[in-house]
């Protein structure tokens, strides 16, 4: 894509555009750090794991349904691709050391938890509203460092069982949870004073 060959391009913001775009090229673009191309009918990643220098994907409202490229990507911090078809996420994430905010809500995510693991840089997690089941293993998490601010969204799943006491070991969780099926909450969770 001619775009690409542009020496300055740093972000690229086409986003509520109906456009059949390719990432054909993108190992050009050295200095592109954001890209914004929510709601442009984008159904491939293909490429994007050759963009040298990418920060932030905003690739909300599209139809994409495979994000395997996406852990190439070794300077990403901000990755949001949420209201997208995408079924399961690559096993390799944790690849991401600079992924501060994963945002994956509303898609069709067909996992467990335990297949799971994450950066220890990750501060966001959303994977609310999609069909994520079984329990909330005692390891979820167990990268990430306890003493930093950490939001987690696990709302609208199919989540079942006692939610785990070892989430305790974080000083400062936003947990949210509702629309699941939960038996029980640990005494130790209730007790946290900074959650």
């Amino acid at each position: 894509m001619e775009l690409f060959l542009l020496p300055s391009l740093s972000s690229l913001s086409l986003y509520s555009n109906p456009i059949d775009f390719s990432f054909k090229g993108i190992e050009k673009a050295k200095r592109l750090t954001h890209i914004f191309l929510d709601a442009t009918t984008l159904k491939s990643i293909d490429g994007i794991g050759k963009a040298p220098s990418l920060k932030e994907a905003h690739l909300r409202f599209n139809s994409l349904e495979r994000i395997d490229e996406i852990y190439q990507l070794s300077q990403l911090t901000y990755a949001s691709m949420s209201n997208n078809k995408i079924v399961n996420i690559p096993a390799n994430l944790s690849d991401l050391s600079e992924l501060k905010v994963l945002l994956l809500k509303e898609n069709q995510i067909r996992v467990t938890l335990d297949e799971m693991v994450f950066p220890s840089s990750l501060r966001m997690l959303d994977l609310s509203s999609n069909h994520i089941t079984g329990t909330i293993p005692s390891s979820f998490l167990n990268t990430i460092p306890t003493n930093g601010d950490m939001i987690v969204d696990l709302s609208g799943n199919l989540l079942r069982g006692i939610i785990p006491a070892t989430l305790a070991r974080f000083e400062r969780l936003e947990l949210y949870l509702r629309n699941n099926y939960f038996d029980g909450i640990p005494a130790e969770l209730c007790m946290k004073t900074n959650w």
